[in-house]
């Protein structure tokens, strides 16, 4: 292990594959990169063909929680005559600690890439310490 991944403040929560035992969705851990700025981090979730309506990202108990669904309906006039891509849930949980300032963060989605702004907490932003 790096230097670097041990002070990067998440952990991925969840294996590849979760089911939930309550309704036996079965979830897709969705390709993610993470990458670091003076003042954020940068969270960036593919979700390929996933609808802004059908996201959710929230931060309960320490966690940032995000879900998406992706699910193909055929156009009004058309039917289904053969289909390679398949219905999927999403979810990415990472566990965030006091280096976030979880009331400032952001996200937008744009051609299946979810990304999301974790602003750092304030104590964690470089300062310039003057000499007295």
């Amino acid at each position: 292990m790096t230097l670097f991944n041990q002070l990067i403040p998440f952990r991925s929560l969840v294996p590849n594959r979760n089911t939930n035992a309550e309704t036996e969705e079965t979830f897709i851990v969705p390709a993610h990169d993470l990458k670091e700025a003076t003042d954020a981090y940068g969270l960036e979730v593919l979700v390929p063909g996933v609808a802004k309506d059908a996201v959710e990202l929230a931060v309960d108990q320490g966690e940032l929680v995000v879900t998406a669904r992706r699910r193909w309906k055929a156009p009004e006039g058309w039917s289904e005559v053969f289909r390679e891509t398949a219905d999927a849930n999403y979810r990415l949980r990472l566990d965030l600690n006091d280096a976030v300032d979880v009331e400032k963060i952001n996200a937008e989605l744009e051609h299946g890439v979810l990304r999301v702004t974790l602003p750092k907490a304030e104590a964690l932003k470089p300062r310039k310490i003057d000499i007295g």
